[in-house]
């Protein structure tokens, strides 16, 4: 165990690990010694560390199967951290002690998840979910525009919460079986009837968010390519954003009103 050793003594341990060149274990090592990997991080953010570092495309579910030989030396950290009905696991450089990185997760007002596109059942249902379910009151979201995975994304929210969204247009890939997309489309509006669909005329919506009474939450691709493509859910508590939070509100009632039914 190095619990009582400094992060330079901890550096000096680490150049003396032999670790086959290439691997997931190989790649922390140099994100440690680069002081690139300095802080606690989920495994969705250490690949995303790694894949930025080194053009690679891990996966979150890749580290946990392939970290254990650095965890074992004590050189990485595990720390599973329960929110709720939900558990967390996060890493962090064993110079960091454990009730200064349980600190550092409470304190978080902010929440970002990478979508890495490789796994898009989970990326819905499991990780966007997680930003869901911690949102409170009545949902107002902008997306330009919407598709089938906007439908199943939104199905996540329940059938009693109210929810608002306002977009643009189709997809491209909705758009060419338009009279499928509408026939599931109409579907999905009977059984979902708390969520309300308004289209903008004028094509001003470029920015993508979810308005929440607790929160922002900004979508790097938008919901209808979450699991397709690489991006970044980033989630804002209040108490961050309460300047700005009245003023989108403002806004986006603006456009509500301004706008038709779909």
């Amino acid at each position: 165990m190095v619990s009582n050793m400094n992060k330079p003594d901890i550096i000096k341990k680490i150049k003396l690990i032999q670790i086959k060149k290439n691997t997931i274990q190989y790649y922390i090592i140099q994100l440690l010694i680069k002081g690139i990997l300095n802080d606690i991080v989920d495994s969705a953010g250490l690949a995303h560390l790694i894949n930025e570092e080194y053009q690679r495309k891990i996966k979150p579910s890749d580290i946990v199967a392939c970290i254990k030989p650095i965890v074992s030396n004590d050189i990485l950290r595990s720390l599973i951290i329960k929110k709720g009905k939900r558990s967390y696991r996060y890493w962090y450089p064993a110079w960091i002690a454990k009730d200064v990185a349980i600190s550092r997760v409470n304190k978080t007002k902010e929440k970002v998840l990478f979508i890495t596109g490789h796994e898009a059942w989970s990326d819905q249902n499991k990780r966007l979910k997680s930003i869901f379910d911690i949102l409170e009151g009545e949902i107002d979201i902008i997306d330009p525009y919407y598709g089938y995975n906007t439908l199943h994304a939104l199905s996540l929210f329940g059938k009693t919460r109210k929810v608002r969204f306002l977009t643009c247009n189709t997809g491209n890939s909705e758009k060419r079986d338009i009279t499928n997309f509408n026939l599931q489309f109409a579907r999905f509006k009977k059984e979902f009837r708390n969520i309300l669909f308004k289209q903008f005329a004028l094509p001003e919506i470029h920015d993508r968010y979810i308005l929440s009474k607790n929160a922002i939450v900004i979508i790097g691709h938008g919901i209808k390519d979450i699991g397709n493509k690489e991006s970044f859910v980033i989630y804002l508590e209040k108490e961050l954003v309460s300047k700005i939070l009245p003023t989108l509100r403002k806004l986006f009632n603006l456009k509500w009103s301004n706008s038709i039914n779909i």
